[in-house]
Order: C-alpha cells, then sequence, then structure tokens
C-alpha cells in the first residue's frame, strides 16, 4: 500500500477548535457532539456562513491521507480535491476524475474536499452521484466506535466524523457524464446523467446508472440496471426500454422536468446503451 499526506494551514478564528489528531477531535465532539464541522469550508464561504465555535479538520494527517491497494482506494475526507486530482490520475475511475474536474473553479479545488463535498448540509452535488455509481462506501466515527456506509444512506449524526471514503478499483469498459445547466449553485435548473458499465465478451456484466435534478433529486433504477446485467450485446430495443420505461415512472422523472428535461434524460441515457456494444 501507499500513503500520501498534505499539509494545509488551520483557519486562524476564534472560537475555532484546531485538533491535530483524529481522537483529539473525537475527543471534542464527545464534549460538544453538535459543534459544526470545518472540512475545506468552501460551502460556508459560499452562504456567508459564521459561526462562534466550530472544530476544524485542516491539521487533521489521518484525514489527509490516500491510500491504495490493488483492489480500493480509500481517500482521507479532507484531501483536497485539486491534489486528489493530481494524484489519483493514474487510478482513479476516469468518470471520478472528469467529475472532479468540474467541481468549481481551481481556487475552489484548492480547497474543496471530497468529504465535504458529499456532506453538504442541502442538496446533491453530482460527484456524490458519481461516487454511488461506483459503489463507494463512507466510514464514520465517533469515539469508541466507528461504522461503514453507503453513500446513499449516510447520516452523520451528532458526534460523528466523516472519514474516510472508499472506492472499489473495478474495472470499467464504458462509462458517461453529460451535465446541462450549472451545477452549482444548487438552486439553478440543472440535470447530471451519469453512468458506468462493464462489457465482457459480448455480455453485459455491470450497468450502474442514475439521474440528480437540480441538486435536489436523485434517481437511481438499480432494479433495471440488475435486469439487464447478463444480457447479450447489443441491446435489443425490447432490452433498453426496461430501462428507459423504469426512469419514465419515476415521481421525480414526472414531477420534476420538464419536457425538455425529460427528452434529454432518455435521449442521453439511450445513447449510452447503444454504445455498449
Amino acid at each position: 500500500m501507499s500513503g500520501r499526506t498534505g499539509r494545509t494551514t488551520p483557519p486562524a478564528l476564534p472560537g475555532v477548535h484546531v485538533p491535530t489528531s483524529l481522537s483529539e477531535a473525537l475527543q471534542i465532539l464527545r464534549r460538544e457532539p453538535n459543534l459544526p464541522i470545518w472540512a475545506g469550508a468552501t460551502w460556508w464561504m459560499d452562504k456567508g456562513l459564521s459561526a462562534s465555535s466550530l472544530l476544524s479538520l485542516q491539521a487533521l494527517p489521518e484525514l489527509k491521507r490516500v491510500v491504495r491497494s490493488d483492489l480500493r482506494v480509500d481517500i482521507g475526507a479532507a484531501v483536497p480535491v485539486a491534489r486528489l486530482r493530481e494524484a489519483g490520475h493514474r487510478y482513479l475511475p476516469e468518470l471520478l476524475m472528469t467529475t472532479l474536474d468540474r467541481q468549481g473553479p481551481p481556487p475552489v479545488r484548492n480547497m474543496a474536499t471530497l468529504g465535504g463535498a458529499i456532506s453538504l448540509p442541502e442538496g446533491i452535488l453530482p460527484v456524490s452521484l458519481v461516487l454511488q455509481l461506483l459503489d463507494a462506501r463512507v466510514e464514520l466515527r465517533r469515539a469508541g466506535s466507528s461504522r461503514w456506509s453507503a453513500i446513499n444512506a449516510m447520516h452523520r449524526i451528532p458526534g460523528e466524523i466523516l472519514t474516510r471514503i472508499r472506492i472499489p478499483l473495478k474495472h470499467r469498459t464504458h462509462w458517461m457524464l453529460h451535465q446541462f445547466g450549472n451545477a452549482y449553485p444548487l438552486t439553478s435548473p440543472s440535470m447530471t446523467v451519469a453512468a458506468t458499465a462493464r462489457v465482457d465478451k459480448n455480455g453485459l456484466a455491470g450497468l450502474h446508472c442514475g439521474l440528480l435534478i437540480r441538486g435536489t433529486h436523485l434517481i437511481r433504477l438499480r432494479e433495471a440496471e440488475a435486469e439487464l446485467v447478463g444480457r447479450q450485446l447489443p441491446l435489443t430495443e425490447r432490452d433498453q426500454r426496461i430501462l428507459l420505461s423504469a426512469l419514465r415512472e419515476q415521481a421525480s422523472y414526472i414531477r420534476e422536468m420538464d419536457d425538455l428535461g425529460r427528452w434529454r434524460a432518455i435521449s442521453t441515457l439511450k445513447q449510452f446503451l447503444r454504445r455498449l456494444g
């Protein structure tokens, strides 16, 4: 395994707790479980927020590491997006790399963290959708215990810190990422359509796809994906309708999208399915 630790200067603000070890941070949260947590602080600055007391993660070496094995990569929750992009271009999935490139302009990527991006108190960023498609999981720790959670089921309870994002390094032969409109700020009209697949010989060995609408409504089609796995390629029109019909039945597709958005979603997914073989 290999590891790498970055350096960041913690903010010099009154009332900010700046622990230098994870155990120290967890003890602070044991005493003050509802203390706001600050990683890259880009969301705080965008919202113009302030707090009389908060916990900074910027001086925690345990959360600044990227550790890789043949099967997976563990990313510390406080690793800046820009450094992750630089370090991971040799082994991270291309779908994730492309998503990171779109995570705001360089000054934002230099400060923003992957842990912060999937922990927004309001809304969902495209990187959260992509991590779900890559079967990523997160580690949540509190004083005396830790647990792992799927990203779609993640709920940080008071006293916990999101410490690691674990991404399986599975082989994928095809991927797609289309963004319509500006995915940030979250209130703007936008849609992200993403997918990843694995083709083995003439068959479909794996498929994950999803949509994110205006940063608030996320659609996954797991049952339809599972039904298509094992089908011969190219997929027939009937096979394609399994996935597209499942999308058309989603409440968010019906209620949250206009005609143009629905046409874009169907056309984009159909194009991806046809590319598989």
